[in-house]
């Protein structure tokens, strides 16, 4: 689902007033520029802000982007029933259990990715959000990013002949305190980055028959994903 079909549907399910919305979580990388995207956006009302850490917290207050928003916990966020979406934008480790709790209360969930490491909870999660009719979008910003867009449709229509392989590269500038809260998982950048460019292959070819990786740090991976073709 694109940002026009998510923000229509959720506009759909709501009353003909503004969305109401709320910010879980703040110290994603992204954080600023959803919020700003809200902020910007005539059919969303800010409701309210939640950073559970408290020194972020204060240093947010500070910040012009969050001036004139209001702050409160996160139970304060989640039972507050004209809040109708939810976008959490904490750190990696934390926003798949605040989705959990985002769904579990009612409410329409924006997810940053990645979502999480392990598949079977995250299946678990989506079911949920069916059975309750609510809108699960996670931020996999190349589905719908246009020159990605253009160049699948040229591959699946076959205008540039069989396609047979496909190459990508992430590159980013990382603190050594940045390198140490990506090491929390195995797979590193490749799990934070990574996931940008594995989720486009997967969409193309489907499922890889092997998956061959080189982990040489948090910040220096490279994965194969190999094809029958």
């Amino acid at each position: 689902m694109n940002r026009r079909a998510f923000l229509l549907a959720a506009a759909a399910s709501a009353s003909p007033a503004r969305i109401r919305a709320g910010l879980l979580g703040t110290r994603h990388s992204h954080a600023a520029g959803k919020l700003k995207t809200l902020l910007d956006n005539p059919d969303y009302e800010v409701a309210a802000v939640c950073e559970p850490d408290p020194a972020t917290r204060k240093l947010r207050e500070t910040q012009a982007l969050y001036q004139g928003l209001r702050f409160v916990s996160q139970d304060q966020l989640l039972a507050d029933r004209s809040i109708q979406l939810v976008a959490v934008e904490g750190q990696a480790w934390d926003n798949f259990a605040a989705g959990q709790q985002v769904i579990a209360a009612g409410k329409h969930l924006h997810l940053e990715k990645p979502p999480t490491h392990q598949m079977a909870p995250f299946r678990e999660l989506v079911e949920e959000a069916r059975r309750r009719n609510l809108l699960l979008q996670t931020g996999y910003i190349w589905r719908f990013h246009q020159g990605f867009a253009a160049a699948f449709e040229a591959a699946r229509q076959g205008w540039l002949g069989e396609v047979y392989m496909l190459r990508g590269v992430m590159n980013t500038d990382l603190n050594e305190a940045s390198r140490t809260d990506i090491a929390r998982y195995a797979g590193g950048m490749m799990f934070e980055l990574g996931g940008h460019m594995i989720d486009r292959v997967v969409d193309l070819w489907g499922r890889p028959r092997e998956v061959r990786s080189w982990i040489k740090g948090p910040d220096n991976t490279l994965a194969v994903l190999e094809y029958e073709r």
